[in-house]
């Protein structure tokens, strides 16, 4: 019995379909990258989303402590009256 391969399309490595993520949008039922490849472009892209300056996560922390300080003052001046 032959054990089917698939070539990653970015170390061009020949694999067997074991060592490829699961996706319902190939005609084959695997993602076009290894695990390997995809776990590295994985955290390369997260420490570029939290190291970006306008980067989603950034923006979502801030208006996080944006929204803290403003219930602060809020209960605050409540409390003054």
């Amino acid at each position: 019995m032959a054990t089917e391969t698939k070539i990653c399309r970015c170390c061009h490595a020949e694999l067997p379909l074991s060592e490829f993520h699961k996706s319902s949008a190939t005609k084959d039922g695997r993602q076009n990258y290894c695990h390997s490849c995809m776990n590295l472009y994985q955290r390369v892209r997260y420490r570029h989303i939290c190291l970006v300056g306008g980067a989603p996560l950034v923006r979502l922390r801030e208006q996080k402590h944006r929204y803290y300080l403003n219930k602060k003052k809020a209960k605050q001046d409540e409390n003054k009256i």
